[in-house]
């Protein structure tokens, strides 16, 4: 990816768990399977076709980092650690991931459900950084204009707040802020992307 000055070269970890079994892999696909509502099969289908006008970046960060967001963009991948240069999309690569994700569970008649939890719990994507305010103008005001001007997540008539999105009619939320934040306590985090993980504790 480009970057601004002398940095070193990018260093993208995209793990699977270790030793995943079968059956991690029959119940990924099982997840899969409960899905009412179609949704996008490929990264790219999902930001041209599900994201819509709210995918258009004038400048340009998605095709550089389209690489990164489609090795991702797996059920067998649990974690994604990214080194790169300032400028170089990482709030995009959070945001699109943690997006993708609350897509998946909005697809199921009941997320909790869906993922083995109990029917009716509260369940979500965390945005996390050293400050709430940080993860707030890094990464969460990508992903309120993503799910604002997205004609999929429309359907679920999206309660957008400045810390949090809430699709109340499917118990789902996401939400940005850190171990302090309110709401934190009581719902299920399905994922979590956190900016500048260096300076966390």
């Amino acid at each position: 990816l480009p970057m601004h000055g002398p940095q070193p070269a990018p260093v993208v970890n995209v793990s699977a768990v270790a030793g995943a079994s079968a059956s991690a892999s029959a119940a990924a696909s099982s997840f899969a399977s409960l899905a009412i509502i179609p949704v996008a099969s490929t990264m790219r289908e999902f930001v041209e076709r599900d994201l819509g006008p709210a995918a258009i970046d004038p400048a340009g960060i998605y095709p550089r980092i389209a690489w990164i967001v489609d090795r991702a963009d797996r059920p067998d991948v649990k974690t994604v650690i990214l080194q790169l240069g300032k400028g170089s999309g990482k709030a995009w690569v959070i945001a699109l991931l943690l997006v993708r994700t609350l897509q998946r569970l909005l697809c199921h008649p009941d997320p909790a459900a869906a993922i083995d939890l109990m029917p009716g719990t509260k369940v979500g994507v965390l945005n996390a950084s050293v400050t709430g305010m940080q993860a707030q103008m890094a990464v969460f005001d990508i992903i309120s204009r993503f799910v604002s001007r997205s004609p999929w997540f429309a359907q679920f008539a999206p309660k957008i707040l400045s810390d949090r999105i809430e699709f109340v009619s499917k118990n789902v939320v996401a939400l940005s802020g850190n171990s302090s934040s309110k709401g934190v306590e009581g719902t299920a985090w399905v994922a979590c992307g956190a900016d500048e993980l260096s300076r966390l504790p």
